[in-house]
């Protein structure tokens, strides 16, 4: 848990006070490195013995990190007293940092560059502290780059960058972290740290380090220098598993990564992930652009180890699955790119892109039966050996959702796929693995990833009679547990049940074919309703009604923003809030205007007219009940009312009645100044009208 600090102390006893000490700010959780310096040097007897200790203060959540496996002399404070333990924490002392092994090494900046050797000790160095200072008051970026080897030969495995303005003038240590190389390298060779700052001034950052120590190489300016650097690499034991290099799984993820930026909520804690994987994705983008994987004959990317169910083998070949995915993937990279702000990567990416689609139209496209098929693969080590299929590799241009795929192409390469290799599982006409058209020889099963293409491929086509076929043949063949396998074969029986790989795609593909399933859909319908809900004019709807679709809103976007909330939990809000929506109640639309006309109406004597028909009908005509989305009709009724009264003729000798006589407006009377009683009968009116007002004004203000 971060926060609080760390404080380190040397002793010449467990009981003793400090004879030097340092401290350190927790800032992240997790496992961390932790450097304390004491800010001096110290001078220590070679004959005694010394205590490092180590404390939390305002956190009571950290842990040290110990190493069972080494015996040592360990202890840790039980109440007042010291308990023993036989192995050894995790801690270095670095003497590097003081002293002899503290004076400026050589000036970085503008062109100035220093390099030093780090012995890698058939490890993967992972870090490395560095001993730096500036010189003057510039800002800006410096470049620490960490290779496997060097010279021509040298295989650059990450960059790190060096803030200057948090350098101070003295000197003090730079933790610097790097990922691991995309490729297997030689363990046991050499690394080698360069740090570089071209946008700044020749003298800018000091290396320090030692000149009495002179084992490995330390170059400036490609010169050898006596001495060495003052550095401390942290190292890893980490094994390689394979050495198959699959390109095609490298795009896979970058183009789930891709999907996942374009389709996930703004969070943080998102957007900080994407922050931090970026510089990642791009690495792996483009080192096999870079590393002239891709044939500028055929404008295919080559794949060492393309693993295939022909043959049972891998494969170094230009096939289909390694070049869709590589061309999609840099498509919607190069459209992230600009997003970003990273022009040059963009460009790369898109032209990339259109290259290895250009290769992919004209070199992995035949025709089978006179009409146009997506191919397989070329087999490199077999004389270019061109492949037609068919097998799940024929699906790429589906799997991938590949921005250029022809859809005629890919309904052409399932058809002949049916034709040539549909065969009979439990009484279902089901795709095989692979047929090879030389032989004539079908596999003998379905594998999972090849199933889950051909359902999403009958999603565009929204053949749901398809789509329910190919779904009955799942649920007929379910495994115990309902887990997807690796591959349905003959008589009920599957292999490698749970394979990430192909339960994924097989999950993926259902969710397309039935979205209702997955918690994806619920989250979408949950955020349509609530922004439907949000535009609402909450004016038109009665206080209690739209009080309780407020609860229910406000308890929606609550549940909405929780990461992990379930689909059972978003649909049980849209319940709710769909349920709150539909009981909401318009306000009573005004008649005021209606009953105002039909008063007036009522006022006249219809006998004094020639034909009283129309203002009845229009009387007749008004319909109670509307509400306020309905004013409109209701206003719409009082007009025709009073129009019709507008349209009234009079018989002969008829007298309107003086209440139905509409007020003609008049310039005011004003009396005379001898009518004494008059004016007195107006000052009484104003005082009684004055009067009527206070006492409603006091009544409103009762109530």
């Amino acid at each position: 848990m971060a926060g609080g600090n760390l404080i380190g102390e040397l002793r010449e006893s467990l009981n003793s006070k400090a004879i030097a000490s340092g401290e350190i700010a927790i800032e992240k959780a997790g496992v961390q490195n932790y450097q304390i310096d004491f800010g001096k040097e110290v001078k220590v007897a070679a004959d005694k013995d010394y205590y490092f200790v180590l404390w939390a203060e305002n956190n009571d959540y950290v842990q040290w990190n110990y190493n069972p496996a080494l015996k040592a002399s360990a202890y840790s404070l039980n109440g007042d007293n010291w308990d023993s333990h036989d192995f050894d924490f995790e801690l270095d002392i670095l003497p590097l940092y003081s002293g002899d092994y503290r004076v400026p090494l050589m000036t970085i900046g503008d062109k100035n560059i220093g390099i030093q050797e780090i012995p890698s000790l058939d490890q993967y160095v992972t870090a490395v502290d560095v001993l730096l200072g500036k010189n003057n008051l510039e800002e800006g970026i410096a470049i620490a780059t960490l290779y496997k080897g060097y010279g021509a030969e040298a295989i650059k495995v990450d960059d790190a960058a060096i803030d200057i303005s948090k350098l101070s003038s003295s000197g003090q240590m730079v933790h610097l972290e790097f990922s691991l190389s995309l490729e297997q390298v030689d363990k046991t060779q050499s690394y080698y740290l360069e740090i570089k700052a071209p946008q700044n001034s020749d003298n800018t950052i000091t290396w320090y380090g030692s000149k009495n120590v002179d084992n490995l190489v330390t170059l400036y300016n490609g010169t050898a220098v006596a001495g060495e650097a003052g550095y401390v690499a942290y190292k890893s034991n980490l094994h390689t598993l394979s050495n198959h290099v699959q390109i095609d799984g490298n795009y896979m993820l970058i183009h789930a990564w891709a999907q996942f930026v374009n389709g996930c909520k703004k969070t943080v804690e998102n957007q900080e992930f994407i922050k931090k994987s970026y510089p990642i994705i791009k690495r792996f983008a483009n080192y096999y652009i870079d590393q002239g994987y891709i044939s500028d004959e055929y404008n295919l990317m080559r794949n060492d180890s393309f693993e295939h169910s022909r043959e049972g083998r891998y494969w170094k070949s230009y096939d289909l699955i390694t070049n869709v995915f590589a061309s999609q993937a840099l498509y919607e990279l190069s459209a992230l790119a600009k997003e970003f702000g990273d022009s040059d990567s963009a460009i790369k990416w898109a032209d990339t892109s259109a290259t290895l689609t250009k290769g992919i139209n004209e070199y992995l496209t035949t025709e089978v039966d006179g009409v146009k098929i997506y191919a397989e693969l070329y087999d490199i080590d077999n004389n270019m050996k061109f492949i037609k299929g068919m097998s799940w590799v024929n699906w790429a241009p589906m799997a991938a959702q590949w921005y250029a795929m022809d859809e005629k192409i890919m309904q052409n390469t399932y058809d002949i796929y049916a034709k040539y290799d549909s065969q009979d599982y439990d009484d279902y006409k089901m795709l095989d693995v692979v047929y090879d058209f030389d032989t004539q020889q079908s596999g003998n099963h379905i594998i999972g990833k090849g199933l889950a293409w051909e359902i999403m491929f009958n999603c565009v086509k929204d053949d749901n009679e398809k789509l329910d076929y190919l779904a009955s043949f799942i649920l007929d063949h379910s495994t115990p547990g309902g887990v997807y396998p690796e591959t349905y074969q003959p008589n009920g029986n599957f292999s490698d049940v749970g394979n990430q790989e192909h339960a994924s795609w097989q999950h993926y593909a259902m969710s397309c074919a039935y979205p209702e399933l997955t918690k994806t859909y619920s989250l979408q319908i949950l955020e349509e309703l609530i922004n439907e809900i949000q535009v609402l004019d909450v004016k038109l709807y009665t206080l209690d009604s739209y009080a309780k679709l407020s609860r229910a809103l406000d308890a929606a976007i609550s549940g909405y923003n929780v990461e992990n909330i379930t689909k059972e939990q978003c649909d049980a809000l849209y319940e709710a809030l769909l349920a709150a929506k539909n009981e909401l109640t318009y306000l009573d639309a005004d008649y005021q205007a209606v009953d105002a006309a039909i008063v007036a109406a009522e006022k006249l004597n219809k006998d004094d007219y020639k034909d009283f028909s129309k203002v009845e009908a229009a009387i007749n005509a008004v319909v109670r009940g509307k509400n306020i989305t309905q004013q409109a009709e209701v206003d719409a009724m009082a007009k025709a009312i009073n129009d019709a009264i507008d349209t009234l003729e009079k018989k002969e000798g008829s007298v309107t009645p003086i209440n139905s006589i509409k007020p003609v407006d008049k310039k005011p009377v004003v009396p005379n100044t001898g009518d004494e009683n008059l004016m007195s009968l107006y000052i009484s009116l104003i005082g009684i009208m004055a009067g009527l007002f206070v006492i409603i004004k006091k009544r409103k203000n009762i109530y």
